[in-house]
């Protein structure tokens, strides 16, 4: 993924941290990830055109995906900055990093490359994919704003300037999981300064009146 919410150079030697792991401690492979306590994710496509970016990989679960191109790997970010990730994609795909899965072991030595910028991006040459979650499914839309770690994420997911969330699954067609996100929007509007529990009350509110 290339973030286009900032254009900022990466100055990782400024910050104390990469999405909460120290940086003299960031893991150099997979295998080293998933000794975190972190959970990994990705945004993928059910079909080409799906993403802001002219990419696309397919994401199987129970499968490794391997990268096509040697120029440019997969990308992957943990559970911290997920959220912001909306616009490449219409699936949020789970990652396997559990050392215990034989497939996971296979892949477990590969490197991985700190890219940074606001979406806290890492690559590596292959990923194993647990599970896809498309966003036509408003549990889905459930479990992303469960994810939503800030008051940016929130604000970037409502009013994005490169498409907000509601209008991607508007060009998506999936009509159910909008209208839900048209009502969070709506209450987020009336007041920007609720809190990311209260939102996601209403939210949990809204599927059990589904």
């Amino acid at each position: 993924m290339i973030s286009i919410f900032c254009k900022k150079k990466r100055h990782i030697e400024e910050t104390k941290a990469v999405n909460n792991i120290e940086i003299n401690k960031i893991p150099k492979s997979l295998g080293d990830f998933a000794l975190t306590d972190h959970s990994f994710y990705r945004f993928s496509q059910s079909m080409p055109g799906r993403s802001v970016e002219n990419l696309f990989a397919e994401y199987v679960p129970g499968q490794i995906t391997e990268a096509k191109d040697c120029e440019k790997y997969l990308s992957f970010v943990t559970e911290e900055t997920i959220a912001s990730c909306f616009l490449y994609g219409d699936m949020i795909t789970k990652l396997n990093f559990n050392l215990s899965d034989e497939k996971f072991q296979k892949i477990a030595n590969t490197p991985i490359k700190y890219i940074g910028h606001t979406l806290g991006e890492y690559e590596s040459r292959c990923l194993l994919v647990e599970q896809n979650y498309s966003l036509r499914d408003i549990t889905t839309i459930k479990m992303l704003f469960e994810l939503v770690k800030s008051k940016k994420q929130l604000i970037s997911l409502f009013h994005c300037i490169y498409g907000s969330l509601d209008q991607r699954l508007h060009e998506f067609g999936y009509t159910e999981s909008e209208q839900m996100v048209i009502y969070l929007k709506k209450e987020f509007d009336k007041n920007i300064n609720i809190s990311l529990d209260d939102m996601r009350m209403k939210l949990r509110e809204y599927v059990s009146q589904y």
